[in-house]
This record gives C-alpha cells, structure tokens and sequence, in this order.
C-alpha cells in the first residue's frame, strides 16, 4: 500500500466531489417517482422527504475504491490484506442493499435483523473478527473461536443499528461517522494500516459530501441503505485499526 500522504486527502477529495456531483440527482429521482420517508414519531420533518441518499454515498466509496485499485494504490498489500478488503465490500454491500430494500419494500425488523446475523456471521468466516483482546492489563489475549463469533456479530449488528437509529436527525449520522473516521484514520497512520486510512478517507469523503445536503434543513436522508452501509463499515474499520499490519 502506497503511504504518500497525498494518497488520503486526494481519496476524500475524489469521493466528496463524487457525491456532491450525484446526490441532487438521486433526490430528483425519488422525489419524482415518489420514494420518500415514511414519517413516524422519530422523524423531525413534517412532509415527506427523499430517504435514499445512502446510494450516492455507496457509489462514491465503490467508484473511488476502484479507481485507487485500478492506478495500483494497493498493490504493496498482501494477501490476506486483498481477502480483508474484498470482504469489505462484499459486507458493506450486503448491508447497503438489505436496507435499500428496507427504504423501498419496508422490511420487517426480525427480517432485517435476521439478514445482518447472516452476514455479520459471513465476513466473520471470511477473517473480519474480533479475536484478541487488548485493554488496560489484557496484552494480546486470544479469546475462544465462539466468544470471538459471538462479540463479532453482535459488534458488527449493533454498531450497524444505532447508526440507523441517528439518521432520523440532520446531520447527526454522517456527522459523527466523520468524526470517527477521522480518528480512525489517525489510528491506522499510527499503526501504518495504510489501506485501513485510505478506506477510511475515502467514506468519510462521501460523507462530507453527503452532509452538504443533509444538515438542516435537510434535503435527502441516508436512509437504512446509507446508515448500515455506514454502521457496518465503522464497526469493521474499528476493528482493524486496533491490529497490528
């Protein structure tokens, strides 16, 4: 992976205009086919309001990421880093789509849940794993094969679910996945996980992008697409900021 410092900047910049360019396209849309949210006790808007701005989020990190893969900005990374990646999106793609289906068909919740144990179980197959435990006196202790699939899923699905609960407020989900983000990006700096910051710059770009249309007055919401599409990624990017390379 390359570690110019250029590299992650430049992927926040690509992704910010990205979404900036799509979004009024994406609510033009929805608005005109009708795909809104649908008002409930936690909604702040009075009428109805385009509930699918996770799309251009989810476009903007796909086309980035594959243009930093295609001028070779991962190609110093190993194998086991390509399967990380590669599980990333698959994950991150699972997600998103369970809840754009959500936004368009409304799920039922035990089905929603269902989907995300099935593919929290998936990626933790995959290697996205919490297995070693490193806080105050614990040094690198290996927990057993089913705490670790346990910790895992319920990680992964909990981050994922309070996200979606904070999309209700402008501003307030993507503004703390920036946050986050950012410090996760110093994190992996600091722990020379290079394709971890540069993943990480790249969504936070999409955010940033995204909030100039979602701070209040909001004019699009990420919907369930964008917040599990967002609540997955932080979950796995949190954990593999804290490994070592």
């Amino acid at each position: 992976m390359n570690n110019n410092l250029i590299v992650y900047p430049t992927g926040l910049l690509i992704s910010l205009l990205i979404t900036l360019t799509i979004t009024p396209y994406i609510r033009s849309y929805c608005l005109n086919a009708a795909i809104t949210d649908r008002l409930d006790s936690r909604s702040q808007h009075k009428s109805p309001i385009v509930r699918t701005g996770g799309l251009g989020i989810f476009i903007s990190f796909i086309i980035t990421l594959t243009f930093f893969w295609s001028i070779k900005s991962f190609e110093q990374i190993d194998k086991n880093q390509i399967l990380i990646i590669s599980s990333i999106i698959l994950g991150s793609t699972i997600f998103f789509l369970i809840g754009l289906i959500d936004d368009l068909k409304n799920l039922s919740p035990f089905s929603r849940l269902t989907i995300q144990f099935f593919s929290s179980s998936l990626v933790w197959v995959m290697g996205l794993r919490i297995d070693i435990i490193n806080f105050l006196w614990l040094d690198n202790i290996q927990i057993p094969i089913i705490a670790s699939f346990l910790i895992t899923i319920f990680w992964i699905t909990g981050i994922t679910n309070a996200i979606n609960w904070l999309d209700g407020l402008d501003g307030l989900a993507a503004g703390l996945i920036v946050i986050s983000l950012t410090n996760i990006i110093l994190f992996s700096l600091t722990n020379e996980i290079f394709y971890i910051a540069l993943i990480s710059s790249i969504i936070c770009g999409s955010c940033l992008g995204f909030l100039n249309y979602n701070l209040y007055p909001a004019k699009i919401l990420m919907g369930d697409g964008g917040s599990y599409f967002l609540g997955f990624t932080l979950s796995i990017l949190s954990i593999l900021s804290c490994q070592l390379p």
